[in-house]
């Protein structure tokens, strides 16, 4: 906030911090207190009614230009757009910026979505942090590039792991980040309580949220491959928790070919996770995870040679991480309509992409819980599908899984023909 002060065009310019603000009756009289505007102004006059202290503030702040800039906001969103409200309407020339999770939802306000930190950028933030912290360590290259691509691009993130360099190699921080939580902690001294470990960072932005914000986390963080509105709505019952979820920035939003698409870092999905299995959600969410995948896959396994081939299998691929965990957990519970559904649209992606090796694998895994399932009607023709894909990669190999699933097929009902 201090270089974007010290490089503003404007010929004044004031910084207030909100993080300390709880309640968001108390921003105008916090902002008048830090920036003086009760001394000499209508604040001053008896009142602290809001309208008051705004015109106060505007009276400060004078014609313009004049930058105000209002740090941490999230947690009293309301307050600072009434706040911004008055003082825009009043205020010939002002520019305010304020730092949030969530937007104002100011029709005079743009919002800018900062990303996360690019590889590169990532690397050379960590190897500074780390040379400050240990003088001539030796820092391999591809060791923490690795360490990086898992902080999910979190300046904070690789900052604490650079901190862990005191008592650890690069190797070893990257081994322990399976629990980043307890890993990444100890952060400066004269860095605020919530950004000393990446714990109470997420816990600052997981408290934001409303009740029914956080069981949708919960729930959504099932999915390890992000998903769409129509995913969500099978744990959620519909997808109207979503759009808060983005605004607090806990969900990332990206276009696709097939429509909108979320997900979680990596960081937020691990804390979502483990926050379900406290809350004892984790049977209901996979429930839910796996008739989503079992829906996807009836709708989605075709393999008619046309257009619908090349879609079928490229929605397939933006969905290939969800498949795989929702048939591993198909397999376990021998759920035959799970396996056959969602091993039907990977057989399809993987054959497309000559992926002999994985059908093979797909083959021995698959074929003694379908052998065993009856299929129910909407299944039957996926069940076809990956029988005769996975005989096919194999040829005249007579392992036990291609044995096993020419059985499978001699079972099912005849081929539906269609006009």
């Amino acid at each position: 906030m201090k270089q974007i002060g010290r490089e503003a065009r404007q010929r004044a310019v004031h910084v207030v911090v909100l993080a300390g603000i709880a309640h968001d009756d108390d921003v105008a009289l916090e902002v008048a207190s830090v920036l003086g505007a009760g001394e000499g102004s209508r604040v001053a006059a008896g009142s602290t009614a809001p309208a008051r202290v705004a015109a106060g503030i505007a009276d400060f702040l004078g014609p313009g230009p004049v930058l105000l800039i209002l740090d941490n906001c999230e947690q009293v969103v309301r307050g600072v757009a009434d706040l911004v409200r008055a003082l825009v309407s009043a205020t010939k020339d002002l520019r305010v910026l304020t730092t949030s999770r969530t937007p104002l939802g100011l029709s005079s306000e743009s919002v800018y979505l900062l990303p996360e930190l690019d590889l590169p950028t990532a690397v050379e933030l960590f190897e500074q942090r780390a040379r400050a912290a240990r003088p001539g360590l030796d820092l391999p290259a591809e060791a923490v590039r690795e360490l990086c691509r898992r902080l999910d691009g979190l300046p904070l993130a690789v900052e604490l792991a650079a901190a862990r360099v005191r008592v650890m190699s690069v190797p070893d921080i990257a081994r322990r980040l399976e629990d980043r939580f307890a890993l990444l902690r100890g952060g400066a001294r004269d860095a605020p309580e919530r950004h000393r470990t990446l714990q109470a960072v997420v816990d600052w932005s997981w408290n934001l949220l409303e009740p029914s914000g956080r069981e949708a986390m919960r729930a959504l963080s099932v999915f390890p491959g992000g998903f769409t509105a129509d995913a969500a709505a099978h744990l959620l019952g519909d997808d109207s928790a979503l759009e808060q979820l983005v605004d607090q920035s806990l969900l990332k939003l990206a276009d696709t070919p097939w429509g909108a698409r979320f997900r979680m870092l990596e960081t937020v999905r691990e804390f979502s996770a483990a926050e379900r299995e406290t809350a004892g959600e984790g049977d209901r969410a996979l429930t839910g995870f796996l008739r989503w995948a079992r829906d996807f896959g009836v709708a989605h396994y075709d393999t008619d040679l046309d257009a619908d081939l090349i879609a079928a299998a490229e929605r397939a691929r933006g969905e290939q991480d969800n498949l795989l965990l929702a048939l591993r957990h198909g397999l376990q519970r021998e759920d035959g309509e799970v396996v056959a559904a969602t091993s039907a649209a990977l057989a399809n992606l993987w054959i497309l992409e000559a992926n002999y090796a994985r059908m093979a694998a797909l083959s021995e895994e698959v074929s003694r819980v379908l052998s065993h399932a009856r299929p129910a009607p909407d299944t039957v023709e996926p069940t076809r599908t990956v029988a005769t894909l996975c005989i096919l990669n194999t040829l005249a190999v007579q392992g036990p899984g291609a044995a096993r699933l020419q059985v499978v097929l001699r079972h099912l009902p005849p081929l539906r023909r269609t006009p």
